[in-house]
């Protein structure tokens, strides 16, 4: 996929603001679940003849299932629940193991995002400014595979004697900044800056077991870390390019400092040993 897009970000003095939105999934065949909740907010600073715009958001969803409880689930002794396959309710419990033990719908997700913009002419004309802009976001989710079955070849009976059900825990985090000067020369609109980004991916992997008196393997780590990305880019235009744009679309306004990413990657997988209490 190859494209160009020109975000304008919110800049200028406005007053602060709060959104707040929240929901819920009211079943009639399941559980109710999938409560989730999103705030947001805003301000924008006036800065001498500047500003300084902050951005900021967490969004929290609770997971939801929609599976049905498992007929084969037996436990180590062949005992499995009684249940209406009509209709999926369990009759009558005969083991411990949970039911369901599938998860069938979304995992949890948790993500937090910050944001700035800064502007600030340095001359009387404002035909020459400094600007920098900059963010930072945490994502967390949750998924699952199916279940492994006690008498299963996935599974490992030693330490999971009934089965489990594997979940991954991945961690998503993003820190991005931008900072340049623009300014125009002569008929051309000359921007000057440069960009730092980088990324960091755990693929956390969790298998929970219900004795907790045996010993588990409890996750295993895959890290995935991009190299630091670093850039610093000119570009200029013309004046006659720029007649073109509307009052609104200043030529040093609508030109954007370029943003690098590095192909570069290193892996690093950890497994850690330890007791479940």
């Amino acid at each position: 996929i190859a494209g160009v897009v020109n975000i304008k970000m919110k800049e200028g003095q406005f007053s602060p603001f709060l959104n707040v939105e929240g929901g819920r999934y009211y079943t009639a065949n399941y559980p109710h679940d999938g409560t989730g909740v999103d705030i947001n907010s805003g301000i924008g600073l006036k800065l001498g003849r500047g500003s300084l715009t902050l951005f900021g958001e967490f969004k929290h969803d609770d997971p939801t299932n929609r599976a049905w409880p498992d007929k084969f689930l037996a436990d180590a002794n062949g005992i499995t629940d009684q249940i209406d396959t009509l209709t999926g309710k369990i009759i009558h419990k005969n083991n411990s193991i949970k039911q369901p033990n599938y998860h069938w719908g979304d995992g949890e997700l948790r993500n937090g995002q910050l944001f700035a913009n800064l502007r600030m002419p340095l001359t009387q004309s404002g035909n020459t400014e400094f600007y920098a802009f900059g963010g930072f976001s945490d994502h967390f989710g949750t998924g699952n595979g199916f279940w492994r079955y006690l008498d299963g070849n996935r599974n490992w009976p030693q330490i999971y004697p009934q089965g489990f059900l594997p979940e991954f825990d991945p961690t998503s985090k993003d820190y991005s900044a931008t900072a340049g000067i623009r300014t125009a020369v002569g008929g051309w609109a000359l921007d000057f800056g440069g960009s730092y980004g980088l990324n960091t991916f755990d693929y956390n992997r969790r298998a929970p077991t219900a004795s907790s008196a045996r010993p588990t393997i409890r996750e295993f780590r895959i890290r995935r870390r991009s190299s630091p990305g670093v850039c610093a880019a000119a570009s200029t235009s013309s004046a006659s390019t720029a007649r073109r744009r509307t009052r609104s679309d200043s030529p040093h306004r609508s030109t954007s400092p370029p943003v690098c990413s590095s192909a570069a990657r290193t892996t690093r997988s950890r497994r850690a040993s330890s007791p479940r209490t």
